[in-house]
């Protein structure tokens, strides 16, 4: 059966032809939001309620037939594995602290879904259920509250449910931020808030989209003129699917418009794709236009092992019009996706425990971050791979660039990082605002030589270092101080991105735990400032 994954080897491995005959899809769904609700300044709205439950791990969801890891699984030295750590020394966090916990989370839930939105004087931090917001010194602002608070005063679910699988995106071409999560207690939506100005304690303008099933596991993305989102349908059809919002409308406060396409049908039975999300703070370079560039999203695929790129074209006018188009099939060097014969767990090792952690293998890890270098659109992106056959986890990650708005994408450079007998796993990519490459993930082990609670970690790439090599040496962000010993879950995303006002950093969020225990995850943010003149920057008149 065909799981997805992504892998590239400029060298050993070229681009596949475009698709001879270009399959196109039309909408599957339409939806509309009707007249958004503006809320009350965050910072004014009383936190909602402090019940607590019994702690439970949020289902690993496993789309029947799609996933065959037995079928999967192959015995291999990684050919574009990095044994050796880099030569530059890496640099300790410039700010580290606390973010969000499971004592701030109403539900006990497990995993944390951590990530972050970080703007010019704010960092928005999201978990299962909870958000917070700091000053860029670590400094709480609002919060921890739970999202649906926002909705206060809008009714229906958005407001009544606190559901999770929250996103926290920040947006540079119009310095706004985005909260989401989904509502399927009543019903199956999709939340979504767009703040009124640049400042995230503010007001938010409020949306709710309704789905025909339930829309698991939603990643989003943004461009200058849509709001990507994909979901895998947990309903009759059970497929994957992707979709637009009209973003442009939800930033003015108007009526939008959901338009959704069926991965699926697009392409067979496959899992895991991600939007691509502009970093970007400007809209044109080299007659690029990010404003105009399609709705790209990007998945994996073995057996022949490749990386499949789609373009949704939203006509948010006539949506019937919009599709979804196979853009791009790029031939990938082999990989091994499977971990232990299973989904969940995943065998990840942690020392003094028999609880293993999962893997995620089969899903591209959050997010598909893309931004402008040298007159190009730029894509990084990672998942996790058996990289010798035993199940160590490594980080496979790769550089894709298109050379123009909607134009065929290519492989720039793609690596496999594991330069020790640990697993490696969780992780987040990013480019900085020069174009440097950051890879924050989580890093566990049970070698007797080198017993590892997980702890949070870093490599990096200066731009212009070799193909293929993470030139930065591993770095700890927090030594695990404890192991999980329930439940096998862990992390399910966490995020790398860039910051807008510091061209060299970027900020990480990832999950760890204080002791050994069971549903005692914490969070850590950290700002991860790399060595070296700029390069590369972004950041001048159009």
């Amino acid at each position: 059966m065909k799981v997805l994954c992504i892998v590239f080897a400029v060298l050993l491995f070229t681009t596949a032809p475009g698709w001879a005959e270009q399959r196109v899809a039309g909408p599957k769904h339409i939806a509309t939001s009707g007249l958004p609700h503006r809320s009350a300044p965050l910072r004014e709205i009383p936190r909602g309620y402090e019940e607590r439950h019994v702690p439970r791990q949020l289902s690993g969801r496993q789309v029947p037939g799609w996933f065959d890891p037995e079928a999967s699984s192959r015995d291999f030295v990684d050919s574009l594995l990095q044994t050796t750590e880099g030569t530059v020394n890496g640099v300790a966090p410039s700010i580290s602290f606390e973010g969000p916990e499971v004592d701030d989370n109403p539900g006990g839930l497990a995993p944390p879904d951590p990530n972050i939105a970080v703007g010019p004087n704010h960092i928005v931090a999201s978990v299962n259920v909870v958000t917070e917001i700091y000053d860029k010194s670590g400094n709480s602002l609002v919060g921890p509250f739970p999202l649906n608070d926002l909705w206060s005063g809008f009714g229906g679910p958005c407001e009544n449910d606190n559901d999770g699988y929250p996103i926290a995106l920040y947006d540079p071409f119009n310095n706004r931020f985005v909260l989401t999560q989904f509502a399927v207690s009543t019903g199956q939506h999709l939340c979504v808030a767009v703040s009124t100005s640049a400042d995230p304690t503010g007001s938010y303008y409020l949306y709710a989209f309704d789905f025909v099933d339930f829309p698991d596991y939603p990643k989003f993305g943004i461009t200058s003129d849509a709001l990507l989102v994909s979901v895998r349908n947990f309903g009759a059809s059970l497929d994957m699917q992707a979709a637009a919002m009209d973003y442009p409308a939800m930033r003015m406060g108007d009526p939008s418009t959901l338009i959704v396409h069926s991965i699926t049908d697009l392409l067979g039975d496959v899992d895991g794709f991600l939007p691509i999300n502009a970093d970007s703070s400007i809209n044109t370079v080299g007659g690029i236009s990010v404003g105009d560039t399609p709705g790209n999203f990007v998945g994996f695929e073995q057996g022949p092992d490749r990386l499949e790129l789609l373009q949704l074209d939203p006509d948010f006018d006539t949506p019937g019009n919009s599709t979804l188009t196979a853009v791009n099939s790029l031939s990938v060097a082999p990989f091994d996706p499977s971990f232990c014969g299973g989904l969940f767990p995943g065998c990840i090792d942690q020392p003094s425990t028999t609880n293993d952690l999962d893997a995620l293998s089969y899903f591209m890890m959050h997010r598909a971050a893309t931004r402008l270098i040298d007159g190009d659109l730029h894509m990084v992106v990672n998942h996790t791979v058996d990289v010798d056959g035993t199940d160590r986890a490594g980080i496979r990650w790769y550089e894709l660039a298109s050379t123009g708005a909607g134009g065929n994408w290519e492989v720039v450079q793609s690596g496999t990082f594991s330069p020790d007998t640990n697993d490696r796993w969780m992780g987040s990519a990013s480019f900085n605002g020069r174009g440097d490459i950051l890879i924050g993930y989580s890093v566990s082990g049970e070698d007797p030589d080198d017993t590892t609670p997980p702890d949070i970690r870093y490599a990096a790439q200066i731009r212009g270092t070799p193909s293929g090599l993470l030139n930065v040496s591993e770095t700890t962000i927090l030594e695990g101080p404890g192991v999980q010993t329930n439940p096998s879950r862990w992390g399910d995303y966490t995020a790398m991105v860039p910051d807008p006002s510091d061209p060299s950093a970027g900020w990480y969020i990832n999950q760890y735990i204080p002791i050994d225990s069971a549903f005692n995850w914490r969070t850590r943010i950290a700002k991860i400032s790399l060595p070296g003149d700029s390069v590369f920057n972004d950041r001048f008149e159009d």
